[in-house]
């Protein structure tokens, strides 16, 4: 709870002994609720707000209120209900439009979201966050033109480092890397602890192979923002093309804890865990990474790989098979073609398997299997592809 200034203390507690001299008078409690909703008490201003609802139950002011500091809770279910039915009883007001947008948006309901923010800016002119959370919504739905027709819109209307920041981590994921770089490095001359910004530039050096510098940045990331899956991803990664594998994996587990949904983290994930020769957790993740996403090549190749290492080679070619059909270049398929090869005719057990497959060129004149390895799943990192973590309104 914030620190209350003497004047508004005075005031709730003057309001408040009022409210005892005449308990049934709902502009009495109105006021004593918005006075402790200002001074930030706000369990206080709920009971407040509903003590007014009693009196007055069709009162919408203390109803969109009253929803307004269940977002601060998080119960965005009920308080999107509740500025649903208010924009039914009153379809002119724009900022219960955009109240309405943000916890949909919350909810990731991101098509439901954007129509309301449209609608929104249909009604009169939209602010500045109105454009900022159609962006990411957008974003979350993969579609990067028109996230970043909107984050450029709210930079120019809010030349803020949040703004930018944002921008640079859209250009980055539409592959504008020397842009999103640059636009990254300019806001962290203004803002030192911009996240996106942050971000952007750990996974472009990350992609550069400026492990050591990417390295520092992410645990940066992590210590600064916990909850950041880029940022885990990222680390993981670095910690992976370093060999240290305990590491690697206690990092790309958070980020899969955080984007359960994201194919690319879990086969990064399985890599570390085949790559460390445990095998058994390898066989695991990279299941797991079929049902995730059953059209990611990659959850294919890696199921394919482990398969052809433990030996059962006739599910290994059905998963090479599918990882094929999906993409022709899946790494995975050609690592668990390799592992097969090195198995046939020998009995060489699964460590020496995966050592001398690592080291086979896929093709002549190609790198060794594991270097191709570490570059995909460094690009892989690179364009982890989800947004970071939803900010207040």
């Amino acid at each position: 709870m914030m620190a209350q200034t003497p004047e508004l203390s005075g005031s709730i507690e003057r309001l408040s002994s009022y409210t005892e001299i005449d308990p049934e008078n709902s502009e009495l409690w109105m006021a004593l609720a918005d006075a402790q909703d200002r001074g930030g008490d706000k369990q206080a201003a709920a009971v407040s707000y509903r003590r007014v609802l009693e009196l007055e139950p069709g009162h919408s002011i203390a109803r969109a209120r009253l929803a307004g500091i269940e977002v601060t809770r998080g119960e965005f279910s009920s308080a999107s209900s509740v500025f649903a039915q208010l924009v039914v009883e009153d379809n002119g007001d724009a900022v219960m439009r955009e109240n309405l947008a943000f916890t949909l948006f919350c909810q990731s309901k991101f098509e439901e979201s954007i129509a309301e923010y449209e609608i929104a800016a249909s009604m009169g002119a939209p602010s500045s966050q109105n454009y900022a959370f159609r962006a990411r919504a957008h974003h979350h739905l993969g579609r990067l033109e028109d996230a970043e027709e909107l984050a450029r819109v709210w930079v120019e209307r809010d030349d803020t480092p949040e703004a930018h920041g944002y921008l640079a981590l859209v250009e980055m994921d539409a592959e504008k890397n020397d842009d999103a770089f640059r636009r990254a490095m300019m806001v962290l001359k203004r803002e030192r602890t911009n996240i996106d910004a942050q971000t952007v530039v750990g996974s472009v050096l990350l992609e550069r192979h400026e492990l050591e510098d990417a390295h520092e940045v992410f645990q940066h990331l992590v210590r600064q923002q916990e909850r950041n899956p880029r940022a885990w991803f990222g680390l993981g990664t670095t910690r992976l093309n370093r060999q240290d594998f305990d590491g690697s994996i206690e990092a790309l587990e958070r980020a899969v804890e955080q984007m359960p949904d994201h194919g690319g983290a879990r086969v990064t994930l399985g890599w570390a865990h085949l790559l460390h020769q445990d095998f058994e957790a390898a066989e695991r993740v990279f299941l797991k990474a079929t049902h995730v996403n059953r059209n990611f090549s990659e959850a294919h190749g890696g199921y394919a790989s482990i398969l052809a290492i433990l030996g059962r080679e006739d599910e290994a070619r059905k998963s090479v098979r599918r990882a094929k059909g999906l993409d022709r270049d899946c790494f995975g398929s050609a690592f668990a073609e390799s592992v097969m090869l090195e198995r046939r005719g020998k009995r060489d057990d699964a460590v020496e398997v995966i050592e001398n497959a690592l080291s086979r060129s896929p093709k002549p004149g190609e790198p060794p299997l594991i270097q191709t390895i570490e570059d995909h799943l460094r690009r892989q990192a690179a364009r982890a592809g989800t947004p970071n973590e939803t900010r207040s309104h």
